[in-house]
């Protein structure tokens, strides 16, 4: 159970006012509770626990700024739970959970100054984040987050939205028309008479063949014509020596 006695035992510190960090990990707690001193804690570390709900233990911590409540058996979320955070929270870890519902999602919209949540990571995750509309809710949880969402789930926020625009009553995304549209066909023959179409010039290949050929052949003749001017001049001889 998480009492006062627990805290001051692992902070050390006998004034809880003044307690800044606290972890509490893996201690199979049950609830959150006691924790109404610790009003200027900025970061709170219930992870592996067995927290079923949040409730309103959080309520007096207006300065936390990190919460792990990661790994626990936490099945439903409501607006109540993180309104006393709203603007103090900047990073939020859930994953490992039991949370089904997809629309308890929209339990974040106080939490205008959220830069990072996490609802699933690695192997740990929760149900509702298979749901099809599952970034869609993300999405406008966050619509009036003042500076922006960054992380979700360990990715950037604004690159997983530049993939599609949020529209429809169905929660899905749609996608960028400009990048769905089938490229247009040019019908570049449409206006040519087939029948009188000059055949196709020769190819290159096909003329260097032929002039190489030619060269050949050339070449060829002029030896030829030399090797008849010297049987003639030989014939001339034979015939001068047999008039000897």
């Amino acid at each position: 159970m998480l009492t006062q006695d627990l805290i001051k035992h692992v902070t050390g510190e006998y004034d809880l006012e003044v307690v800044q960090l606290l972890a509490l990990t893996a201690l199979e707690i049950p609830s959150i509770m006691n924790l109404d001193m610790c009003i200027n804690l900025k970061e709170l570390n219930l992870s592996s626990n067995s927290l079923k709900t949040i409730g309103a233990g959080l309520s007096t911590l207006t300065k936390l700024s990190r919460l792990d409540l990661s790994n626990n058996l936490i099945s439903s979320l409501s607006p109540a739970d993180f309104e006393p955070l709203g603007k103090s929270l900047t990073f939020l870890a859930l994953e490992g959970n039991d949370i089904t519902d997809v629309d308890d999602l929209y339990s974040f919209t106080s939490l205008v100054n959220l830069k990072t949540i996490y609802m699933k990571r690695d192997e740990l995750t929760n149900p509702c984040c298979g749901h099809p509309s599952y970034f869609v809710k993300i999405v406008k949880a966050f619509e009036d987050n003042v500076e922006g969402l960054t992380i979700l789930d360990g990715e950037s926020f604004q690159l997983k939205g530049a993939v599609g625009d949020v529209s429809g009553s169905d929660g899905m995304l749609k996608p960028d028309e400009g990048y769905t549209k089938p490229l247009p066909v040019e019908k570049w023959l449409d206006n040519v008479d087939i029948e009188n179409v000059a055949p196709l010039a020769e190819s290159f290949e096909v003329k260097d063949a032929e002039e190489q050929l030619q060269e050949e052949l050339t070449e060829v003749d002029i030896k030829l014509k030399r090797a008849r001017a010297s049987m003639k001049v030989a014939n001339n001889e034979i015939e001068r020596l047999k008039s000897l």
